[in-house]
């Protein structure tokens, strides 16, 4: 290999923007609510612009759906909050947080409430 191949080579892998670190979640307070509800979550490795995501079943016959989160706050790399979404949600969901260009954590069980 010449020492130009191995220089643009180096400069590729400069260029590639890492992929960051996927969070755990390891619980979610309160465990139910209705739409508007804040939950905290807890886990490790929340980077700012996380998003949070619930999973849930969804209008007549329960298929499941997912529903962004919204006010999401990374308050530490262990602490999160978000406002639990509007919408037709009926029983428990599975809640999810996800780092900016990383797979969203496992899933946490949520019982959510509807008005």
């Amino acid at each position: 290999m010449t020492r130009t191949s191995m220089l643009l080579i180096a400069l590729f892998l400069m260029a590639v923007p890492a992929a960051a670190a996927q969070s755990s979640l390891t619980s979610v307070s309160p465990s139910s609510g209705p739409s508007g509800t804040v939950i905290i979550l807890t886990g490790s490795g929340f980077l700012s612009g996380a998003t949070v995501a619930l999973t849930c079943p969804s209008g007549s016959n329960s298929t499941a759906a997912q529903f962004p989160a919204s006010s999401v706050t990374v308050i530490s790399t262990t602490q999160a909050s978000a406002t639990v979404p509007s919408g037709p949600i009926l029983g428990s969901c599975d809640v999810t947080i996800a780092n900016p260009k990383a797979a969203p954590s496992p899933p946490i069980s949520l019982a959510a409430h509807v008005n």
